[in-house]
C-alpha cells in the first residue's frame, strides 16, 4: 500500500513508499494504542472494526478511491486473520506514570 496523499499526473510511488498488510495493521495497532489506551478494541468496536479483514476493507477502499496506492502483489487477502485483533490492542499494554508525575511538584 502506498500513503501518498497527492501524486503528480503519471507519478509513480516508487517502492520506498510501500508497507505491507502487516506492517500497516501493526501501525495501526500501536497508534491505537497511544491514542486511545485501553479503550482501543471498544474505539475500534464503535467504529465497526472488529478483524483485521475490517482493514482490508477500509483500505481496499481508500485504494479504490484514489488515497491509497497498491502494487500488483498487494491484495485484500493479505489483511485477512493476521492476528487477533483485540489481544494485539491490550496484551502487554503498560500504563506509566510518566505523564502524571511531569505535573506534580516533588518536595
Amino acid at each position: 500500500m502506498f500513503a501518498k496523499t497527492r501524486r503528480a499526473e503519471g507519478e509513480k510511488a516508487g517502492p520506498e513508499h510501500h508497507v505491507t498488510g502487516r506492517e500497516l495493521l501493526e501501525s495501526v495497532c500501536d497508534l491505537a494504542r497511544r491514542e486511545f489506551g485501553l479503550m482501543a478494541p471498544v474505539v475500534f468496536d464503535l467504529w465497526g472494526v472488529r478483524k483485521t479483514d475490517d482493514f482490508g476493507e477500509i483500505v481496499f477502499g481508500m485504494i479504490d478511491a484514489g488515497i491509497l496506492f497498491k502494487t500488483d502483489a498487494d491484495r485484500k487477502d493479505d489483511f485477512n486473520d493476521v492476528f487477533a485483533l483485540g489481544p494485539a490492542l491490550t496484551d502487554n499494554y503498560l500504563i506509566s506514570t510518566d505523564d502524571a508525575d511531569r505535573g506534580r511538584s516533588v518536595r
